[in-house]
This record gives C-alpha cells, sequence and structure tokens, in this order.
C-alpha cells in the first residue's frame, strides 16, 4: 500500500516555500503567488482548452510550480510532463506533486532543445509566459512544433503591447492611440534593456496579430486568439493546430540546412 503522505509535513515546507503559482495543495490550503493563474485558466477555457484531456499527452513548457500540469492531470490526461529550465527543486513542483500524489514528470530542459528523438511527441503543448522571454522566438516556437503530432493544440500565453505599447518617452500608452488602426498589423515590441518590468528577460511583446503572425510562421494554424489589456502588461493568448505547410516547413527546415541549391516558391 503506497504511504499517504504526511500533511503537516508538506504544509510545513509550502509556507516556506516562495510560490509563483497559486496552487490548491489541500481543501484548506492555497499556496499563495503572484501570478493571474486562475483567470489565465478562465481565458485558456474561452478559447478552448479541452475540459477532458483522457488519453492525451501533455507537455508544460515553463512549468514552474506545475499548476497547468497538475490541471491537466485533473482532466484526464494520460500523461504529463512538466519542462522548465531549471532543476525542479527550484520550484514548488515537488512539494505540490507530493501534495497531490501526482504522476506528472520534471524534465530540466531548454525549449531550444526540444527534441522528439529525447521526449516524444505531444496531443497538446502548454507554453504559458515563456515566449516573451526568448531571444529566438521563432526558433523556439519551431522546436515546439518540431514535438508536437499533426493536428495537435497548442496554447500560448505572452505579454503583449495591445494595450501597453513603449513610447518614445518610455512611458506606457495603448497602441491604438499611438498607431490607430494597427490592431490588425502584425507587430513586435523589442525591449533590449530592462523597459518591460525592470526585467532583463523581458525581450520582445507581439501584439495580438503578431503572435497569430508568429504562429503561422511556424507551422500552425490559429483556431482561436484574444488579448486583455486592462491589467499590466497586457497579455495575448492563442489556441492553434500543429499543421503541415510544406512551404513553410521549407523555410523552417532552411534555417537547420546547407542548400546544394536555392529553392523558392
Amino acid at each position: 500500500m503506497p504511504q499517504t503522505p504526511d500533511k503537516a509535513a508538506i504544509l510545513a515546507k509550502a509556507k516556506a516555500h516562495n510560490w509563483f503559482h497559486a496552487i490548491r495543495l489541500y481543501d484548506d490550503f492555497v499556496t499563495g503567488g503572484p501570478d493571474r493563474t486562475a483567470e489565465k485558466l478562465t481565458v485558456l477555457d474561452t478559447i478552448g482548452l479541452p475540459r477532458d484531456m483522457t488519453g492525451m499527452r501533455v507537455l508544460d513548457i515553463g512549468a514552474w510550480d506545475g499548476f497547468f500540469s497538475f490541471e491537466a492531470e485533473r482532466r484526464g490526461a494520460a500523461e504529463v510532463i512538466s519542462l522548465d529550465h531549471v532543476a525542479e527543486e527550484a520550484t514548488g513542483f515537488p512539494i505540490a506533486a507530493e501534495a497531490l500524489q501526482s504522476k506528472v514528470s520534471w524534465r530540466q530542459r531548454n525549449i531550444y532543445h526540444l527534441d522528439p528523438k529525447d521526449i516524444g511527441t505531444f496531443d497538446i503543448v502548454l507554453c504559458l509566459g515563456v515566449i516573451y522571454h526568448l531571444r529566438h522566438i521563432l526558433l523556439g516556437l519551431d522546436r515546439v512544433r518540431g514535438v508536437m503530432n499533426q493536428g495537435g493544440l497548442l496554447f500560448v500565453e505572452t505579454a503583449s503591447i495591445d494595450g501597453h505599447v513603449m513610447r518614445n518617452s518610455g512611458g506606457f500608452g495603448k497602441l491604438a492611440d499611438a498607431a490607430p488602426d494597427a490592431d490588425q498589423t502584425p507587430l513586435l515590441q523589442l525591449y533590449p534593456g530592462k523597459e518591460l518590468g525592470k526585467d532583463p528577460t523581458n525581450f520582445f511583446a507581439p501584439n495580438r496579430a503578431g503572435l497569430d503572425g508568429l504562429l503561422k510562421a511556424a507551422e500552425f494554424s490559429v483556431v482561436n486568439s484574444t488579448a486583455l489589456t486592462k491589467a499590466f502588461p497586457s497579455r495575448a493568448f492563442a489556441q492553434a493546430r500543429a499543421v503541415s505547410d510544406p512551404e513553410t516547413a521549407f523555410y523552417r527546415d532552411r534555417d537547420e540546412a546547407v542548400l546544394s541549391r536555392r529553392k523558392t516558391f
């Protein structure tokens, strides 16, 4: 018989940890954390995150404390892998996994090193709060596409400029005010220093149309996308389906190839 986890010991560790996600470990205890976790889940559900993941293989990139990984498991996923660039001990994941008696597994990997030979392929991939930290966004999305089953669903959430574009003064204002009628134009803003939240790892933020464009360039078909513009910074969300597009695939592959001849479509 498996031993029941020691609730008192787990709570002691949980209360001592600095959490990012708000995770309900017990009926009477939810971890504290600055992330708007519940709000994100509501938006993801609205744009089509499956309520029933029975039989699906799920990858949660940038999982950190693991809220969305555990939610996928709760929704019936056959296997869930939490992936982040740090060791699990640096996060609250092992504490939450013990409390929830979870079977979710942890992989310490960089998004650029995703390889189907290493971790297989997935039906659903969550990439939440990740791409605006990437110096090479399309390379990261290419790697994500490479570990997805044909027709698999990708859910992305990112800081966006729809409600908060940086002006020349360094202040922030609505994109619509800075560039009228630009909301349907695919755009990204670069933060070469610490302009966004004084965080040197915040490199790029797209508008919602820019997020759609990035996904298309990485061989996805956007199913649904939206932007939330009230909180700072604004956020963009998208559901996209892994598709086969020979022309897009060629240019994706060209980044890794030495060509014997130039080929264009």
